[in-house]
């Protein structure tokens, strides 16, 4: 996500977040240009967070973001695990967009994360990490160089047992 985005009020109240103590209004129908990504990441949800495993790990980043957002607006679930209040009627209703006019799909538009895609890499940051594969190689090839032990030569067939004397015992 870009430094700056746009934000468009598409609900029928104004919106208002508060980041770093500035108070930022947009009225309904209205935009809002040159927002910090940081503010609409807290008042909308991370839109790259999803739920993912690390080794065995469940890392539940989507869900809570959801949660987060859910607590944010007033969505809390009653003792039968419904809410009086639904995401629908508490979310705000916005469009994030960068600057270009891409729109941005917060996680108050995608809660379970389907529109998320992969992050691509890009051709600086694979040429780095092949560089820095390349550089492990060369490091472990040269502690093998190091520690490595020479190999024993062969020994002719006829050459006698070491370890035992030949002869008799006096």
């Amino acid at each position: 996500m870009e430094e700056l985005v746009r934000v468009k009020n598409l609900g029928d109240k104004p919106f208002v977040g508060i980041y770093q103590a500035h108070r930022t209004v947009i009225a309904p129908g209205e935009e809002a240009a040159f927002v910090r990504s940081e503010a609409v990441i807290l008042w909308f949800g991370n839109p790259d967070a999803i739920d993912h495993y690390k080794g065995d790990d469940l890392h539940e980043d989507r869900t809570r973001e959801v949660s987060r957002m859910d607590t944010r607006y007033g969505v809390f679930p009653t003792r039968a695990g419904e809410s009086d209040l639904t995401r629908e009627d508490q979310w705000p209703k916005v469009k994030v967009m960068s600057m270009d006019g891409s729109e941005i799909r917060m996680v108050i538009h995608d809660p379970e994360g389907v529109a998320v895609t992969p992050a691509t890499e890009t051709v600086s940051e694979r040429r780095a990490l092949m560089e820095t594969i390349d550089d492990l190689k060369a490091r472990v090839e040269r502690y093998e160089a190091q520690v490595a032990v020479p190999e024993a030569p062969d020994v002719a067939e006829d050459s006698p047992p070491t370890g035992r004397a030949r002869g008799r015992a006096v």
